[in-house]
């Protein structure tokens, strides 16, 4: 500061020289600054420029002086200045003696030179100094295109740029992160973000990244609606087209825009819907039919209520047309007069179900079969014994599905025969005893083909073989008259049980003996051999014969015998059966004599010449219930000569 001619040692030289303790004023002995011997420290006093004299703290008059002090100040241009002294024409130098004593320093960059801006390499310019690195104002991150030197806001840090900042590739900036996003209106939206105020328009960063993008014609923007122009209205979008609603499709007259249904293909009109003259929408086809209450239907279509009407646009398209008499409506139906029936119109006139063909009997109405014509009845009955076969009436039978003629015999049992005046739908059992299968003989509707008669020659054991099959669960029957029995024993290869039924004395030491066994096993022709042992080596006759009666038949016998003057009548006795009966009876005597008058019924099955005994072996089948009895007489061509006989009856029940 300065007073008239008079300079003040600063107050920092002030402070120096008494913090020295050795501080003098005034020139030295070579007129040149007072130096303290004690410190570095220098006060320079220059004599003023108008020649005044310098003092310590008081008036310098004579001479100019400059206080230098080697850590803190500076003489720059003929001036005195204290360390850390801004620069007056650049804020960004100072006084720094440690870098220079003589000029000013440039200030660290980075430092605030004023309102916005630094120092940069002793200038002060708007930027920022960011890590060491300085960026101009508004230059960008150089790793993140949304954070750029604003030294508005700060110097020293990078700041967010502006929402909506473009950042490259189209996109902009959103909270200082860069992004697919548009800024509209001040407002960050992400890509296809919709337009609040608009649903056909949505931020596409690729179109524009700072005004909403129409989106394309069809898109859905609304239930039942549609984009078109960047509006939403009501509408379908088919085929690149837009349409209204209600518009028909250009192909078809029976297709619309219905966008409640669908807004992007055309929907079907309400079957029944006119599309031209007698024609009608059917499942969105314009075709011939009719529209009845409300409904359409198809040519031809029948009425839901009535198969016998139907829609015939040619005679109506707004109401049913009734079929024809005789038309089919269902399966084994037919009309008649509007009403759908189960009968036949044949020849234009109507027959009901089962209705017998008077022109023919075996002949009717089978809705089933044909509507429309008469209907061959095989196997009805015609007449007594007879039956349709075909259309034709015969007398025969009809078992099975197959028509069989008068006496004809079962393709599987050659017992069993077509008897229509017994049966005209069933087989019918031969008599007992038929021959059959050119061996054997019929018995209850079976063939019995192994039924074998024999004499034993004198010798005391015998066999009889089946020559034919043998069948589980039938039974075998073997009868034997020989003298000086009983005593025999039967058995067979098949290990069948034999019991011992029938046991006679004839009067003259001869006996019948009759044997059964029930439940055979079955045996392959010739399979089974039955071995029949007497006590002593006599003649003998043996019969042995399998009946088709199971093992829980019931077994009823009865035997007579006796000696007499021939002829004499001979009888087995009765027996009583509760069911379905097969007989055997047996005749056996000690003479030459004949036997007639049989019972009727009782049929011959086997027989041997007289060769000193003789027996006569009969059967019959299929018998109801009831008591029977086997009887015949006996003559002998020697008048007067004695006969001794035995008899036996055997039924199975």
């Amino acid at each position: 500061m300065r007073y008239g001619r008079r300079w003040v040692l600063s107050l920092a030289a002030v402070t120096l020289a008494a913090c020295s303790g050795a501080f003098s004023a005034g020139p030295g002995p070579d007129g040149g600054p007072i130096e303290d011997a004690s410190t570095d420290s220098v006060v320079m006093i220059t004599p003023p420029p108008d020649g005044g004299d310098a003092g310590l703290l008081g008036d310098v008059d004579h001479h100019d002086a400059t206080m230098i002090d080697a850590g803190g100040g500076c003489a720059i241009a003929g001036t005195t200045y204290a360390s850390g002294t801004a620069n007056p024409t650049n804020a960004c130098q100072a006084c720094q003696p440690s870098v220079s004593t003589s000029a000013w320093s440039d200030l660290t960059d980075g430092t605030s030179c004023g309102s916005e801006g630094i120092c940069h390499t002793g200038a002060c310019v708007s930027g920022c100094e960011i890590g060491g690195v300085y960026y101009a104002a508004s230059a960008p991150d150089p790793n993140n295109p949304c954070q750029i030197c604003q030294p508005a806001t700060s110097t020293s840090a990078w700041t967010g740029a502006a929402d909506g900042a473009g950042c490259g590739n189209n996109q902009v900036c959103a909270s200082g992160q860069c992004g697919t996003q548009c800024d509209i209106g001040g407002t960050v939206y992400l890509s296809g973000a919709a337009n609040p105020s608009n649903a056909c328009q949505s931020c596409q960063p690729g179109t524009s990244t700072s005004a909403w993008t129409g989106d394309a014609n069809g898109t859905s923007c609304a239930s039942s609606e549609v984009c078109n122009a960047a509006s939403c209205v009501s509408g379908c979008y088919i085929g690149g087209t837009f349409y209204a609603p209600g518009v028909p499709s250009p192909a078809t007259a029976c297709q619309t825009c219905q966008p409640g249904t669908s807004t992007t293909s055309w929907t079907n009109a309400a079957n029944g819907t006119s599309c031209g003259t007698a024609e009608v929408c059917i499942a969105g086809g314009c075709v011939s039919g009719c529209t009845i209450g409300g409904n359409g239907y198809a040519s031809g279509a029948a009425n839901p209520a009535n198969a016998c009407q139907t829609c015939q646009p040619g005679t109506s398209s707004t109401a049913w047309t009734n079929l024809a008499n005789g038309a089919t409506c269902g399966p084994g139906e037919v009309c008649d007069a509007v009403s759908c029936v189960p009968d036949c119109y044949v020849g234009g006139t109507f027959y009901a179900s089962g209705t017998v063909n008077t022109a023919n009997a075996c002949q009717s109405c089978q809705p089933g079969t044909s509507t429309s014509a008469w209907t061959d009845t095989n196997g009805a009955s015609c007449g007594s014994g007879k039956v349709c076969n075909g259309a034709t009436c015969a007398a025969g039978c009809f078992i099975g599905g197959v028509y069989a003629a008068s006496g004809a015999a079962s393709p599987m049992n050659s017992c069993q025969s077509c008897q229509p005046g017994t049966s005209t739908t069933a087989w019918t059992d031969v008599a007992g005893g038929t021959s059959c299968n050119g061996s054997g003989n019929c018995l209850s509707g079976a063939c019995i083909p192994s039924a074998v008669v024999q004499s034993n020659g004198g010798a005391n054991t015998s066999t009889l073989t089946f020559a034919g099959a043998q069948t589980t669960g039938n039974s075998i029957v073997v009868a034997i008259f020989s003298a000086l029995g009983p005593g025999e024993f039967v058995a067979d290869t098949s290990a069948s049980t034999y019991t011992q039924q029938i046991t006679v004395d004839n009067g003259n030491g001869t006996y019948l003996v009759v044997w059964t066994a029930t439940g055979i096993l079955g045996s392959a022709a010739g399979a089974n051999t039955v071995t029949v042992d007497v006590p002593f080596n006599v003649p003998a006759k043996m019969y042995i014969a399998e009946y088709n009666v199971g093992p829980a038949a019931l077994i009823a016998s009865n035997m007579g015998g006796g000696e007499a003057l021939t002829p004499v009548q001979f009888a087995t006795g009765n027996v009583t059966t509760t069911g379905p009966t097969a007989l055997a009876a047996f005749f056996a005597w000690q003479t030459q004599g004949t036997v007639s008058g049989l019972t009727p019924g009782i049929v011959v099955q086997r027989s041997l010449p007289y060769d000193g005994v003789q027996m006569l072996c009969l059967s019959e089948s299929g018998l109801p219930a009831g008591t029977y009895s086997a009887s015949g007489m006996l003559d002998d061509p020697e008048t007067g000569d004695t006969a001794a006989w035995a008899s036996g009856i055997i039924a199975f029940y």
